[in-house]
């Protein structure tokens, strides 16, 4: 089984400002979660952000803090990476 980073790594299509990700109806963040109406995870919607930006930085980017995004009001929702 493949983990959601080789998947990731595998549908990745770099684009002029971004990259697009088209997921199959098989990848391995959707099973079990949602199974009739697959929505992708936040945390893999996290891990795409870091994995873009790695790749637009060509450097390692880490997520350096995260807290619930229910404790933030709307205008505030921020992850820091580094």
């Amino acid at each position: 089984m493949n983990s959601v980073i080789e998947d990731i790594e595998r549908i990745y299509k770099p684009a002029d400002n971004g990259a697009t990700f088209t997921f199959p109806e098989d990848f391995v963040a959707f099973k079990g979660h949602f199974p009739q109406q697959q929505l992708l995870p936040a945390v893999v919607q996290v891990e795409l952000a870091i994995f873009v930006l790695s790749k637009a930085l060509k450097k390692e980017v880490k997520l350096k803090t995260v807290k619930r995004i229910s404790d933030f009001p709307e205008r505030n929702r921020k992850l820091n990476l580094c």
